[in-house]
């Protein structure tokens, strides 16, 4: 007997019910959290920093239609490329409230979302 996960009254699925994939440094934690529904996958991704500005990202797990996909590696790679968006702004920010830790991080994150959905690819340093 299969047990159907329910999201709450909000629509809101409990995480601990996903696989969480994590990418944690001493300065940075990125997750990406999919959950297999049966007919589909969703996903929905965080980050924080724990210097500098944009201290972080985080999303609810829901069954919206912009977060369904048809199978695992596409739930991987949404989030990721939400993740590589939310370090993309954080590298184009040079004002003064992003420090070079948090520009190292965000490369590192992009890096790790590259390695998650090309593992043949090689990454390449982000020239910062």
């Amino acid at each position: 007997m299969t047990v159907k996960i329910q999201p709450n009254d909000r629509g809101v699925f409990p995480k601990e019910c996903a696989e969480c994939i994590r990418y944690e440094s001493q300065k940075a934690t990125a997750e990406i959290w999919i959950l297999d529904l049966g007919d589909r996958w969703i996903s929905t991704a965080s980050y924080e920093h724990k210097t500098g500005s944009h201290a972080g990202m985080c999303s609810p797990l829901t069954d919206h239609p912009s977060d369904r996909f048809p199978n695992r590696e596409a739930a991987i790679q949404a989030a990721a490329n939400r993740l590589t968006r939310g370090q993309d702004s954080i590298l184009s920010d040079r004002g003064s409230c992003v420090n070079a830790v948090q520009l190292k991080e965000a490369a590192a994150i992009i890096r790790w979302c590259q390695e998650l959905t090309n593992p043949t690819q090689p990454s390449f340093d982000l020239d910062l």
